[in-house]
């Protein structure tokens, strides 16, 4: 009776699901809170600002990047059954049959690494210097406060995003730029910042689009959350798996990772990054929405022959 019940609740198959979820949150929240208590506290003897923002930004974001990637990084070798039947695209990953630090992915991540410490910083120092953002305790902002900056940074970055990427489409940003991050076969988590370097310029510029609307009006702790929110959600649209329980696959108006997956396997369409509002607006969703329903009818005619 036992093994019975053993068969028909997969026990293992719900602890490592559980696993992942609670290490990938933990592991979020703890770098995020301790490391915004630590940058608040310090900001009452603040540094000089180009130190302040490499201290408390910075290297936060690299962090907040190496904590996700290294979390999707376990599931790709760990090829766990109960996680491998929620990838998207069908047949091996890139580097399976040979080492998993293949030529590719050691220069995505190379390129990734690049993005962030040299592109993104540079971004980030012109950012802090010219909106220099309140990092005092005594201002930390209520929880509304909080939210109602992190909904104003998501809307604005999903906005400048999405007609950016446009631009991006056109053939000769796209043969001269964009080509480069279209260039995978299968997309993973290491192909997120994997651009040419005028690209992740511009993701940057987007992402800080919405701190520069509310300039002092947002708290330091506030922008360093939204931006770990960012990097995740970033990250999981590209990881190739389309994992039930992420938070980013709660709501039908987000972009999850088949919606994006169909972006780089076609090409065309699904431009949104974050939000399906702007593809919905003008329309370019369609591409994807055709590949669904014929999906669903070869699927249907499929079914009635073995009926």
């Amino acid at each position: 009776m036992a093994q019975g019940l053993i068969h028909r609740f997969p026990i293992k198959s719900l602890l490592e699901k559980f696993a992942f979820v609670a290490i990938h949150y933990l592991l979020i929240c703890a770098v995020s809170s301790s490391y915004a208590k630590w940058a608040v506290n310090q900001a009452q003897n603040p540094p000089p600002l180009w130190r302040a923002y490499y201290i408390f930004y910075g290297i936060y974001a690299f962090i907040v990047m190496v904590v996700v990637n290294a979390s999707y990084t376990i599931l790709y070798i760990g090829k766990f059954k109960s996680i491998e039947k929620y990838k998207i695209q069908p047949g091996p990953w890139p580097w399976e049959g040979k080492s998993f630090f293949t030529p590719e992915n050691v220069s995505s991540i190379k390129n990734v690494l690049f993005s962030i410490l040299v592109v993104i910083n540079t971004l980030s120092i012109l950012f802090v210097t010219t909106i220099k953002p309140d990092m005092r305790p005594e201002t930390a902002p209520t929880l509304l406060q909080h939210l109602g900056c992190v909904v104003v940074n998501l809307f604005c970055e999903d906005f400048f995003f999405y007609f950016s990427h446009l631009v991006l489409h056109t053939p000769w940003f796209y043969r001269k730029i964009h080509k480069k991050h279209h260039e995978p076969q299968q997309i993973t988590c290491f192909t997120t910042l994997d651009n040419h370097w005028f690209e992740t310029m511009i993701s940057g510029l987007t992402t800080f689009s919405g701190s520069w609307i509310l300039g002092k009006r947002q708290h330091f702790v506030s922008m360093m959350v939204f931006t770990s929110v960012r990097v995740w959600e970033s990250d999981d649209v590209h990881s190739g798996y389309r994992l039930p329980f992420s938070i980013f696959n709660l709501a039908p108006f987000m972009v999850d990772p088949p919606y994006h997956n169909f972006h780089h396997s076609h090409n065309i369409g699904n431009y949104s990054m974050t939000l399906k509002l702007w593809d919905r607006f003008l329309g370019t969703h369609k591409p994807y929405q055709e590949f669904l329903n014929k999906k669903k009818l070869e699927e249907k005619e499929h079914s009635d022959i073995y009926e």
